[in-house]
């Protein structure tokens, strides 16, 4: 099994702040998803930020797909994340006008690799979109693919946010907190339909939330003061 994600002696804080992040290592091999736990505020988004290539370490290396992002600058940054990473957020950003169908789409306007990849894998972005949608909506609640998200409940623009994280195919899925408005049940068949998924797709899930009750759905298991030395239990 290869190595999808390595970090290696970071450090990073926030102006005025002492050290956020200090991990000496980690790291996520291909096809092994993922689960970080940790409560609010003890740096589980800014870690997902660093790994994402959104923000950059004052110290250390972050390797995706055996590129190191931290010496890279910001536009290269910015195509490994289009390429590469799939998110999930807390608060999903969809873009409310739009329907299903153009959110889901929307990377591959951004990523010609990811494009590639959905019409090699479906014939088309418009099928392979479908498809998504498709699998994460397999119960009698789907709604109408074509009408804005903003009419939707929030589990199903939760699904829909997952199905634009995937679309593609990229090497990871990184996913924060996106559970966090759902009941229990609803969080357990979320969890299920996004795994199958990724499986699907061939994309690994990197996972983080302060929830333990989904810890037993992945493969891997942390808790943060496991891997980031500023973090105390």
């Amino acid at each position: 099994m290869s190595t999808l994600l390595a970090l290696e002696s970071i450090r990073f804080g926030w102006k005025s702040h002492t050290d956020v992040l200090n991990i000496p290592s980690f790291s996520v091999d291909t096809g092994q998803h993922c689960f970080i736990m940790g409560p609010s505020g003890s740096g589980k988004s800014t870690l997902l930020s660093l790994i994402g290539g959104v923000i950059e370490p004052q110290q250390g290396k972050v390797v995706l797909n055996g590129v190191d992002l931290a010496p890279l600058k910001p536009a290269a940054r910015d195509k490994i994340r289009a390429d590469s990473v799939g998110f999930i957020f807390q608060q999903f950003n969809l873009v409310p006008y739009l329907s299903s169908y153009e959110n889901v789409l929307l990377p591959c306007q951004f990523s010609d690799s990811r494009t590639h990849n959905a019409v090699e894998h479906a014939g088309s972005t418009k099928t392979a979109a479908q498809n998504l949608l498709e699998g994460f909506f397999t119960d009698n609640h789907k709604p109408d693919f074509d009408q804005p998200v903003a009419e939707l409940s929030v589990g199903q623009q939760q699904r829909v946010a997952a199905a634009r994280a995937l679309i593609g195919g990229p090497a990871l899925i990184i996913a924060d907190e996106p559970t966090s408005a759902l009941d229990h049940d609803n969080r357990l068949r979320f969890m299920s339909l996004l795994l199958n998924e990724a499986d699907h797709q061939g994309s690994t899930v990197l996972f983080v939330s302060h929830d333990t009750t989904l810890a037993s759905q992945f493969e891997k298991n942390y808790k943060l003061s496991e891997i980031n030395q500023q973090v105390a239990e």
